[in-house]
């Protein structure tokens, strides 16, 4: 009877042990998760699952993770002095570990500046930019930047005139799975 009551305690103290670190272990989100909750943990260290839907074809060091159930992608750079991601990989599912943070804030000052600079871009002699290339006027509503910095000016109008945040992993390490 001795011995049962100390078998029972010691499987009671190894169920509590594996209940403890289960508690401990980081979390690891998805990326429907992450992306709607990025800009509150700016700087933190967090862990994220998703397939890779596009690798940089000429440095590697860009990765978009996506989402299984979904559209949405986060972009994840390699930090420097690590190795590039494999082009390869395309379609795997990788666990990034890294930091959060932020790429871009475009509000009207970001985009006041980048159309005088579309505009201007125009006016210099002798300059061919991409726009002109595919034939389309560089001031008619077909010129695919301006069409940007429309769009992101009706997404600041419907977000109540805040600026549209736009973030990205700083991989510190990651693995791959099929």
């Amino acid at each position: 009877m001795k011995n049962f009551k100390v078998f029972i305690a010691v499987v009671a103290l190894g169920l509590l042990a594996a209940c403890a670190n289960k508690e401990n272990e980081p979390k690891i989100y998805t990326v429907d998760e992450l992306s709607s909750i990025m800009g509150q943990l700016v700087d933190s260290t967090i862990n994220v699952q998703g397939v890779a839907k596009h690798i940089c074809a000429v440095s590697g060091r860009k990765l978009m993770l996506g989402s299984d159930s979904s559209e949405e992608t986060i972009t994840v750079f390699t930090k420097d002095g690590n190795a590039p991601f494999d082009k390869e990989t395309i379609d795997k599912h990788y666990t990034i570990n890294g930091i959060v943070k932020v790429m871009l804030v475009v509000d009207e000052d970001y985009l006041n500046q980048w159309e005088q600079q579309v505009l201007q871009d125009t006016t210099q002699e002798g300059h061919i930019c991409v726009t002109e290339q595919q034939g389309v006027d560089i001031n008619s509503e077909e010129n695919p930047q301006l069409q940007q910095i429309k769009a992101y000016r009706e997404q600041i109008a419907q977000n109540g005139g805040q600026p549209l945040t736009f973030y990205y992993i700083e991989c510190q390490d990651y693995s791959i799975s099929e």
